[in-house]
C-alpha cells in the first residue's frame, strides 16, 4: 500500500473514532452509568434522544427499571416529567424527550434493579437555544 492508501486509511479510522456518541460516566458503588445525548448538544424543543449504559461489577444491567427526570437549578418547576427508559438489551437503554428552555439542566437517572437499593444519579446537561 502507497503512501496515499495509508493516508486514506488513516482518515477514515479518525473519521470513524468521532461517530459514536460520547457521553458522561459515573460509578456509583458497584454501578456504572453512562449517560449520552443525541444530539451531543440539546437543543429546545427539538427531539433529545438519551442514550444510557448500566453495568454492575462491568457487566451489562438488562434487568433494571431505569427513569429520568429533568430539572432545572434555580427555576421554580423541579420537574419537566419522568421518563421511562426502554431496554434494548446488552446494559443500553433509551428515552426520548426534548427541552422547554436553554441553560443548564439536571438528568437525574434512577435505576432499580431487583436485588439492590435503588440508586440515583445526577448529570448536567447543557441545552441550547435555537
Amino acid at each position: 500500500m502507497g503512501r496515499f492508501g495509508i493516508a486514506f486509511v488513516v482518515l477514515i479510522a479518525l473519521v470513524l473514532s468521532g461517530c459514536g456518541v460520547s457521553g458522561q460516566r459515573q460509578t456509583q458503588g458497584d454501578l456504572t452509568v453512562t449517560l449520552a445525548t443525541n444530539p451531543p448538544t440539546p437543543i429546545v424543543d427539538r427531539p433529545t434522544t438519551f442514550e444510557l449504559t448500566l453495568q454492575r461489577n462491568g457487566n451489562p444491567v438488562d434487568s433494571a427499571y431505569v427513569t429520568l427526570m429533568r430539572q432545572m437549578p434555580g427555576m421554580r418547576h423541579n420537574d419537566e416529567g419522568r421518563l421511562v427508559a426502554e431496554s434494548l438489551g446488552n446494559g443500553r437503554y433509551t428515552a426520548q424527550s426534548s427541552f422547554a428552555m436553554g441553560s443548564r439542566w439536571n438528568v437525574i437517572v434512577e435505576v432499580v434493579i431487583a436485588d439492590a437499593p435503588p440508586q440515583a444519579l445526577t448529570f448536567a446537561i447543557e441545552v441550547d437555544q435555537p
